[in-house]
């Protein structure tokens, strides 16, 4: 999949529809066409359930940089974070 055909799904916030991975499983054959970039309700945590689903092609989340880390200048821990998320898509 080209990074072009991502950017045309638009961004899905998927605690709007489910508050963990397990619920999103029951749909997974009725979306089984649609592919998602998860952009909300995801953290470091469930980045890989997520991403583990064969419909989710990319997810993304204020877990890496966030704000408090970013204004104390923190980019030791933001590196360490990014490389992290690397390690995700394997």
């Amino acid at each position: 999949m080209t990074m072009h055909a991502i950017m045309r799904m638009g961004p899905v916030i998927p605690e709007v529809v489910v508050e963990h991975v397990s619920q999103a499983m029951p749909l997974a054959d009725a979306l089984a066409n649609a592919v998602f970039c998860l952009t909300g309700g995801v953290s470091a945590e469930t980045a890989a359930d997520w991403l583990a689903l064969s419909n989710v092609a990319c997810v993304s989340g204020t877990w890496a940089s966030p704000r408090d880390l970013l204004a104390a200048g923190d980019f030791a821990t933001i590196t360490a974070r990014a490389k992290a998320c690397k390690r995700l898509s394997g």
